[in-house]
């Protein structure tokens, strides 16, 4: 399961930016590429949309990431990266 959105963001000078909210696998399905299909997916949506900025948002407190959570998995993290993304960590 993917959610995405495309926001026009004021402060950035009304810029097109992507947001991926959540990425989610079945457990039974991990590891199959899934996600990353989707991943890709909302990207080629976003640039066809016009957009130059995307944004995947990981929140660390979820329970169901557990150890897997993309910010703690190397494997998540070069993922990622190979998609473009970059980890940027927000505290609060």
């Amino acid at each position: 399961m993917l959610l995405s959105r495309i926001v026009e963001l004021e402060d950035d000078g009304a810029q097109l930016t992507g947001f991926i909210e959540v990425v989610a696998t079945h457990p039974a399905h991990r590891r199959t590429g899934i996600a990353e299909y989707l991943v890709r997916n909302a990207l080629t949506r976003f640039a066809a949309a016009g957009v130059k900025r995307a944004v995947l948002l990981v929140d660390r407190t979820k329970a169901m990431l557990g150890p897997s959570n993309a910010t703690d998995s190397p494997r998540a993290c070069d993922r990622l990266t190979a998609l473009g993304l970059l980890q940027k960590r927000r505290t609060r």
